[in-house]
């Protein structure tokens, strides 16, 4: 057993939820016919976007541009970094950082708040 305590390993900031892909989301979700929120992305997205515990969400794309959107879809901050990123981005929830690495090698350390 390691020492991560129970409430730290309940806690999974991707889109799909824990390792058994069983989601960090408690309720029931209806399927409607039209998406509530739609995220523009500057190209196509291979990653899994990842939210904070405010319920921000981060989105990093193929053409090298990581964007910050608010609950309700608004656009908060873009950034553009060297290299596209195909890797899910990690967010950093007591420091409010999201960490992104790009296929030229580089690893991006941006403000959750303001890129």
């Amino acid at each position: 057993m390691n020492s991560v305590s129970a409430q730290t390993q309940r806690v999974w900031t991707m889109a799909g939820g824990g390792p058994g892909r069983t989601g960090a989301f408690g309720l029931r979700v209806r399927f409607g016919l039209k998406p509530i929120h739609r995220l523009a992305t500057a190209g196509a997205v291979q990653a899994a976007p990842v939210f904070d515990p405010t319920g921000r969400v981060f989105v990093a794309d193929m053409s090298g541009t990581v964007q910050g959107f608010e609950r309700n879809g608004k656009l908060l901050w873009r950034r553009e970094v060297e290299g596209s990123v195909s890797a899910t981005p990690v967010v950093d929830p007591v420091f409010r950082r999201v960490f992104v690495g790009t296929h030229r090698g580089w690893l991006y350390c941006l403000s959750c708040l303001d890129g």
